[in-house]
C-alpha cells in the first residue's frame, strides 16, 4: 500500500485467524501486530485502539483498496484540530 501521506502508523488485529499468514506479513512489513482469538469486528476494535497508542485511528478492512490520498483527504476535510 502506498499512501501520499508523510506519517502514519500500521496495526494488524488478526482477528480468529486460521492461519499465521496475517502475522508473518505484519512481521515482513515491520508493523505492529495484535492476535484477537475471539471472531467479531467490535472484537477488533477493543485491543486495536489501545493498541495504537494514538488519539487518532482509521480503520480498514483486510479487502479494502484505499486511494494513495485517502488519509491526506481525511485529514484536510475533518474538524479535527491539528
Amino acid at each position: 500500500m502506498q499512501l501520499d501521506y508523510p506519517h502514519f502508523d500500521v496495526l494488524v488485529v488478526d482477528n480468529a485467524p486460521s492461519n499465521d499468514q496475517a502475522r508473518q506479513v505484519a512481521m515482513r512489513w515491520g508493523v505492529a501486530y495484535v492476535l484477537e482469538p475471539v471472531p467479531g469486528l467490535s472484537r477488533c476494535t477493543q485491543p486495536g485502539c489501545p493498541a495504537s497508542g494514538t488519539e487518532i485511528v482509521a480503520f480498514l478492512d483486510d479487502d479494502s483498496l484505499p486511494d494513495a490520498e485517502w488519509l491526506a483527504t481525511w485529514r484536510a476535510r475533518s474538524k479535527i484540530p491539528w
